[in-house]
């Protein structure tokens, strides 16, 4: 797993890799852009992750709580504690950011980090996993195993191996067709967001990312559908054409 944005790369504290950098102890990892920036959009872009960490927050919590406990402690502010025992404003899923272009095998190489290491946690830990997330995960690493048997590929190499034609007979659709849950759609911001210059691409990769982990067709419908939305709303279009029923079709 390697990218030319060092912060996108695993960083830990310790030279034996055993307590891994948080998304707020990367900071001193960023640098200003090359070129300049087209500051309306930046705010749309801001204001999409901002708004889904924000909405991740408020609910943390309270997540995989009853409806029963939902009614009788509605969310009416931040608060910490609960499920996870966060602290306030903490988030659960810190969206994982594809490199600069699309590459299902590096995505599922980095929610394993995160499922191993915490890598892009807010707490340093992976918490919060979902059942499809998890069963996913636990296949990819078995054909992993597989895989570097049969190439003569050590596995530590085969986390950042970028042979694509090697790497092109890897089956990367490790989801399954019974997945029902919501973990699919929560993680998709980032793709169309990435890909805002070209709708197409970022639709079809929106759908194309969830499958992976999530093989439902409605799953992947839902997810392309979103896809569309945020790259509409990147592009200015107005909230009445966003929800018109047809807004798909048109």
């Amino acid at each position: 797993m390697g990218c030319k944005h060092i912060w996108l790369n695993p960083k830990y504290h310790d030279d034996n890799q055993q307590t891994i950098c948080k998304p707020n102890e990367l900071e001193s990892f960023l640098c200003n852009p090359s070129q300049p920036v087209d500051r309306k959009l930046l705010n749309r872009i801001l204001g999409s992750l901002i708004g889904l960490a924000l909405g991740d927050a408020l609910g943390a919590h309270v997540e995989s709580r009853p409806h029963e406990y939902m009614i009788e402690h509605p969310v009416k502010e931040f608060d910490g504690g609960g499920t996870w025992s966060l602290a306030k404003g903490q988030i659960i899923n810190f969206s994982l950011i594809m490199r600069c272009g699309f590459d299902p095998y590096d995505q599922l190489v980095r929610y394993k980090c995160w499922h191993k290491n915490g890598y892009m946690s807010s707490t340093g830990k992976c918490f919060a996993i979902g059942s499809s997330t998890r069963q996913c995960l636990n296949v990819f690493e078995q054909r992993q195993r597989d895989f570097a048997q049969g190439n003569k590929i050590s596995l530590e190499d085969l986390d950042s191996f970028n042979k694509l034609e090697i790497l092109n007979s890897f089956d990367i659709n490790c989801g399954i067709n019974d997945a029902t849950d919501n973990e699919g759609l929560m993680r998709r911001a980032s793709v169309p967001l990435l890909f805002h210059q070209d709708p197409k691409k970022a639709v079809e990769y929106s759908g194309r990312s969830a499958k992976i982990i999530h093989a439902n067709q409605n799953i992947y419908d839902a997810c392309r559908y979103y896809g569309a939305l945020i790259v509409a709303a990147i592009q200015g279009m107005a909230k009445t054409e966003l929800l018109d029923p047809d807004f798909y079709k048109k």
